[in-house]
């Protein structure tokens, strides 16, 4: 399988600067990191694309690591919106945790 096509072609890769990244797909195998804000106590459907994504490349022989951290719903990272989001507390962010990981643990 050629990676690199399987993934444009399902549209998780827009472009990219990154020159050897089509040898490094096809030919090595990498470890990856994918990082989960638990700024919700449920995943939500866009987040799907994310792990469809690591299912493919897993599948391909790469390993994943997946982080559900609370740094980020600590901080409240605006990601390009207009405003900033809820800055949740440490025990929202552990409720949060803990109901999202068994989601995450089914894929």
């Amino acid at each position: 399988m050629n990676l690199f096509s399987e993934i444009s072609a399902r549209g998780y890769l827009d472009s990219t600067t990154h020159p050897e990244l089509v040898s490094i797909l096809n030919e090595k195998k990498i470890c990856f990191y994918v990082g989960f804000d638990p700024s919700s106590d449920s995943f939500h459907l866009g987040q799907l694309a994310v792990f469809r994504l690591m299912a493919l490349l897993q599948k391909a022989g790469h390993s994943p690591i997946a982080v559900i951290g609370g740094s980020t719903g600590s901080i409240g990272d605006p990601s390009g919106k207009d405003k900033e989001r809820k800055l949740l507390n440490t025990e929202e962010l552990e409720f949060n945790i803990s109901k999202t990981k068994p989601q995450f643990e089914i894929f």
